[in-house]
């Protein structure tokens, strides 16, 4: 039997608790309401709304949905007088049924505040509903998408075997030129891609050491994530997340957006050596490097995919957080973008103001290098004038506000998604880039003492980034909009500057450690498997 999830909210003072088929509360301010449709004129659903409260008598799992309880409270608290509760009925139930029985049972129901002049009425909203049948049609772009990923599959299974076939010839004559063609067909075999997977760059071995550093970057994001996902859905014990959002390192875990710094940081240091060591052989039209850059981030075979996936969601198949989400913030619709996609425009917006740098620092290093530090100069100003001006806090607060309704918060849409409130880390990895440019095929080393110092003020650096943010986790600490604001407009250089400290020191210093843990061969098939990776 298909159901239909309703999602009513019902205001209460205490807790709820199942009584002989009721959501009663305590002190009966809020009247009973009756389970299923049972006084519906429609015979199927009147007979389908009996099954589904003799299924509720034993305890059928199916007929069972969770019952969230809230508080409001600080911040770091989830509201506790508020009731999300999803209701069931039987999929021969229309919405005019459903509201005909609710307001039928209301009227006749006794309640204490009757005699107060309350009266209690219910209505329906189409848009919170939905029934699994409805996710079963499938469209053209379905169609298509299925086809092309078909023709795909095919191109990896004749690639791969015209691969093996081609090696079988080559042990038998000379290795000859590649025509076009035969590139193309190799471009899609899976044991070529997989022996390139596992080859480290030779290009600058001093890079090796940022394959480590963007697969633990990735994963720590993959994690924070997932723990926000976790965060922001029906919780049990939700005193436990409160507590680590209060607790002394909480922003060890809740600010792990400075790793997605770490992607900018790469970025902006591979696109810099890429490009001054492409200018040194020959100089390209600055127009087509931002045009293949612009083609590189259209990913239209994820984007289909990602769209092809959205279409076919329903509010059945979201957890109880999200759906509550939806029902509050109507804008936060399902065929919008995706949240996470706020990346992709930033990187592009850098890699446009990267190129005409450096072909300035080619032309006339000064100037170049005078650019490239007012540039970042002016990407720390931003976020500074912006959290005085709109006294906003210092950085996004991942408390459950955000996590369940991320593209409709101030702060995401102030300066968390907005590329001239997130550029400092590209412009400080430019300058690193720029470092390993003029490194490149020297035999030059940091000596003991050097290198000792570096790795202490970077890990400093980085601390001083991460840990100081505790101060504004704490929900009873007076808000200073000049504090918050220093916050905001330094974290992330600090953040980036000991990050860079610790690469430059693993690849020229003694630091042996963070080399060998940074180019562990493991780390290298890791490190391409990252949508938008950057390359040198």
């Amino acid at each position: 039997m298909h159901l239909i999830h309703v999602c009513l909210l019902v205001y209460v003072t205490v807790g709820i608790r199942f009584s002989e088929g009721y959501f009663q509360n305590s002190f009966d301010l809020f009247p009973e309401l009756p389970l299923g449709v049972p006084n519906s004129g429609n015979p199927v659903c009147r007979e389908q709304s009996e099954l589904f409260v003799d299924n509720l008598k034993n305890l059928t799992l199916w007929a069972h949905e969770k019952v969230i309880l809230r508080r409001y409270g600080d911040k770091t608290k989830q509201p506790r007088d508020t009731v999300h509760f999803g209701w069931c009925i039987p999929a021969a139930c229309t919405i005019p049924d459903l509201e005909l029985s609710l307001n039928e049972h209301l009227q006749n129901v006794d309640t204490p505040l009757r005699n107060k002049n309350i009266s209690y009425s219910a209505s329906v909203r189409k848009e919170f509903c939905a029934r699994e049948s409805d996710a079963g049609n499938y469209t053209i772009a379905d169609y298509s998408f299925a086809l092309l990923t078909l023709i795909f599959v095919l191109l990896v299974f004749l690639s791969t075997a015209y691969d093996y076939q081609a090696n079988n010839k080559q042990s038998e004559e000379k290795a000859k030129k590649k025509t076009r063609n035969q590139k193309f067909l190799l471009a899609f075999s899976a044991r070529a891609n997989f022996t390139e997977m596992s080859h480290m760059e030779t290009s600058n071995p001093d890079l090796g050491v940022l394959n480590g550093l963007r697969t633990i970057a990735i994963f720590v994001i993959i994690i924070d994530h997932r723990f926000g996902t976790f965060t922001s859905s029906a919780l049990i014990n939700f005193n436990y997340v409160e507590q680590q959002f209060r607790a002394p390192f909480a922003c060890v875990v809740f600010h792990g957006d400075l790793f997605v710094d770490s992607f900018f940081l790469l970025s902006g240091l591979l696109v810099a050596y890429g490009l001054l060591v492409q200018f040194d052989k020959r100089m390209v039209n600055p127009g087509f490097i931002v045009f293949l850059r612009y083609i590189r981030n259209r990913d239209y075979l994820i984007n289909l995919c990602n769209s092809i996936q959205l279409n076919h969601l329903e509010l059945i198949d979201l957890n109880a957080a999200h759906l509550i989400s939806t029902m509050f913030e109507p804008q936060i619709s399902r065929f919008q973008c995706m949240t996470h996609a706020w990346y992709l425009p930033c990187d592009f917006h850098y890699f446009i103001i990267a190129v005409g740098i450096c072909i300035l620092i080619k032309k006339e290093k000064k100037i170049g290098l005078s650019a490239l530090l007012s540039a970042t100069i002016v990407s720390m100003a931003i976020p500074f004038i912006l959290t005085v001006v709109y006294r906003r806090p210092s950085m996004l607060m991942f408390y459950t506000d955000f996590l369940t309704a991320p593209k409709s918060h101030a702060d995401f849409l102030l300066t968390y998604s907005k590329s001239h409130a997130r550029a400092t880390p590209y412009f400080i990895g430019m300058f690193g880039g720029y470092l390993y440019y003029r490194m490149k095929g020297k035999n030059y080393h940091v000596c003991r003492i050097k290198s000792a110092l570096i790795v202490f003020f970077s890990l400093a650096s980085i601390a001083a980034s991460v840990l100081t943010g505790s101060v504004f986790y704490d929900p009873y600490h007076p808000y200073n909009p000049y504090e918050a604001a220093t916050y905001a407009g330094f974290h992330r250089a600090l953040w980036s500057i000991g990050s860079i400290g610790l690469i430059y020191v693993a690849s020229y210093g003694h630091a042996k450690f963070i080399w060998k843990i940074l180019t562990w061969s493991p780390w290298v098939p890791l490190s391409k498997l990252q949508y938008g990776k950057d390359s040198s």
